[in-house]
């Protein structure tokens, strides 16, 4: 098959046109951007950073400086939020304790029986605590689960070599 010099000027000037339409449409999302920003700008008139589409660090952090300061609050699921951090450590534990040759089946279970008992108080606390999340509910719920399944796994004699 041979190329023609026609056929080869089509394709270049066919290749400009696409480029010139992509480096269009580029324009066009700029300038809607811009006049998002702008828009959004004047109808969010108490904020309190600069406006405009590029601010420079400076702006931002003199913007940030005059912000009052904010205190976090203490979250009221902190105390379970730790309990539950200390469960899956003691789980990551456990998980090291199977795989190890070195250590026993009984203590094993006994690390298993800590997490029993950690796991009682983290749904303790839960119960406890008023409109508890429902994602955090779920996940004792599921770590209650695997609890009670490694303990028949145990029991049952999966892990003896």
């Amino acid at each position: 098959m041979k190329i023609n010099p026609d056929q080869l000027k089509a394709l270049q000037e066919l290749e400009q046109a696409k480029q010139g339409q992509k480096a269009q449409s580029g324009g066009d999302f700029e300038q809607l951007l811009q006049n998002r920003l702008e828009k959004d700008g004047a109808s969010s008139a108490s904020s309190s950073f600069p406006q405009g589409s590029r601010a420079s660090i400076s702006q931002l952090h003199a913007a940030m400086q005059t912000m009052p300061a904010q205190s976090p609050q203490p979250e009221s699921g902190t105390p379970v939020m730790d309990d539950l951090d200390h469960v899956l450590k003691q789980w990551e534990n456990y998980s090291r304790q199977l795989a190890s040759p070195n250590t026993s089946l009984r203590e094993t279970y006994a690390t298993l029986q800590d997490i029993h008992r950690d796991l009682d108080r983290v749904k303790e606390k839960l119960t406890a605590a008023e409109g508890s999340s429902p994602q955090l509910t779920s996940i004792v719920n599921e770590l209650n689960v695997m609890l009670q399944t490694e303990e028949i796994k145990i029991n049952r004699g999966d892990y003896l070599a």
